[in-house]
């Protein structure tokens, strides 16, 4: 260890070999264990440990608790204020548990005190039956939501096949359930399922990602038509769409060459219903209502 100049309080402590240790900050119920192949620690002249450095499969875990975290990585610094963790970044294979099925992997992760959290490079954060794949993440880990954001490309996928990607992605998820919440994807979004699928300019999901609005240039295709319009609001729920502004449907059967356009569509897998200036188009007919 490194001292004080003129004292005998150590101002560096290093370990190496298979360090483990806990901490409890003064004040607070939680208790965090430590782990790594080596360990350094800065002290403060009144003796309070203000920064960590770990290395090697290095990993710090908050112990006890409802909500599981826990941080590895080949590297893991820590900076510490009066004994609470103030900021901690790891490098090299990381990864973080937010919460329960919350997990997050980035070739680097820094989050601090107040649940804030960023990735650089390619990362994938685990959520619930949600996984989001992309880079450049950023986090806000609250104690009701979790609150993410990037402005790169990202893809995100849920259960049931579905499938989703845009420029930009912002999404809010419950913390306890892992629902997602609300979802806005924007800039070249496109999606698709086992039913269907679909692009559009930008788009919104709500109610746990069953109802998707699609705004700007939508198109929606499944095995019985294209449809076309500026609005498209699907229902995965039931199966049922309302499509707004100049809308346009054709028939994805060469035989009936059917095509309709009307100011608004409303239907689901059996029947639609066309509404304002409906104009139809089949074979050599043509019918104006």
């Amino acid at each position: 260890s490194d001292l004080e100049a003129g004292t005998n309080k150590p101002k560096i402590i290093a370990i190496d070999g298979n360090v483990t240790g806990e901490f409890t900050p003064a004040g607070s119920q939680d208790t965090w264990r430590i782990r790594s192949a080596w360990l350094e620690a800065e002290m403060s002249p009144a003796g309070v440990v203000e920064h960590v450095k770990t290395r090697g499969d290095a990993q710090i875990e908050k112990v006890g608790g409802n909500v599981p975290q826990r941080v590895k990585g080949e590297e893991i610094d820590t900076t510490l204020t009066n004994g609470r963790i103030d900021a901690l970044e790891a490098r090299q294979n990381a990864s973080m548990v937010l919460g329960d099925g919350q997990t997050l992997t980035a070739p680097l992760i820094w989050t601090n005190g107040t649940g804030s959290i960023r990735t650089t490079g390619k990362s994938l954060l685990d959520l619930g039956d949600s996984t989001i794949d992309g880079r450049e993440f950023n986090v806000e880990n609250g104690e009701e939501t979790v609150i993410f954001s990037t402005s790169r490309p990202a893809i995100l996928k849920k259960e049931g096949e579905q499938e989703s990607s845009a420029d930009q992605t912002r999404a809010t998820f419950d913390s306890r359930t892992n629902m997602l919440i609300e979802l806005v994807q924007t800039g070249n979004f496109q999606f698709k399922d086992p039913q269907r699928t679909a692009r559009a300019q930008s788009a919104q999901s709500s109610q746990g990602g069953t109802v998707i609005t699609l705004i700007g240039s939508a198109v929606v295709t499944d095995a019985d038509r294209r449809l076309e319009a500026p609005e498209i609001r699907l229902n995965q729920a039931d199966n049922s769409f309302i499509a707004t502004k100049n809308v346009i449907s054709s028939v994805n059967d060469p035989e009936q060459q059917l095509l309709v356009k009307a100011a608004r569509a409303e239907g689901g897998a059996d029947s639609v219903v066309y509404t304002g200036n409906v104009q139809l188009w089949r074979v050599d007919a043509y019918v104006k209502a």
